[in-house]
């Protein structure tokens, strides 16, 4: 359980970062110029700067977007202790992370940043146990939550839903490949 909270504590100290130590760029304040060193920018990585599709993960736009992704990771960690280990945790954080970036970077030009396409990843893999299951409560709990975050999402020109669907629809799949061809990043209880 400690390490969801150093885990959360990390992502808040990025978030604060650049509030306390100054960073120069472009013309920008502190808060733009560090986001911006790390963000999902397409002219970069096609520049070759493909660290950017792992550092995005981990910033946010504001403390809005911080506390509530670090709320729903929080929520789905607890959720996801009886599916599967740490490791398990962590390998489909990251897999859907950098997926939901690699979806973002082919669909959608502008920038951006936020750990939404992992957090996605782990819905994809919560939903993929549910189903294994047979669980239809929380089948449908993982079905809403995702309808109503994309419906914002379409909403919201700002929110990536392609972030949101390649981390989805990788955390799905990662949970099932994971599952069958590599079980003992997993321990889940059927």
């Amino acid at each position: 359980m400690n390490v969801i909270y150093a885990f959360i504590a990390f992502n808040t100290f990025l978030f604060f970062l650049p509030r306390l130590v100054f960073f120069k760029g472009e013309g920008y304040d502190s808060a733009t110029s560090f986001l911006a060193m790390g963000e999902k920018s397409n002219v970069k990585i096609r520049d070759g700067e493909f660290y950017r599709l792992f550092t995005s993960i981990f910033l946010h736009v504001n403390i809005l977007h911080l506390v509530f992704n670090m709320y729903v990771l929080w929520s789905l960690f607890l959720q996801t202790q009886s599916l599967f280990s740490l490791p398990g945790f962590f390998a489909l954080y990251f897999i859907s992370g950098i997926a939901g970036s690699i979806a973002s970077f082919f669909a959608n030009p502008n920038p951006s940043v936020g750990a939404s396409g992992a957090i996605f990843g782990l819905i994809g893999s919560v939903l993929f146990f549910a189903l294994l299951q047979g669980n239809p409560d929380l089948i449908m709990n993982m079905l809403v939550t995702v309808a109503i975050n994309f419906f914002i999402g379409f909403q919201l020109k700002q929110v990536d839903n392609a972030a949101h669907l390649g981390g989805f629809v990788t955390g799905f799949a990662a949970a099932a490949f994971l599952t069958f061809f590599a079980p003992q990043f997993l321990f889940f209880f059927l």
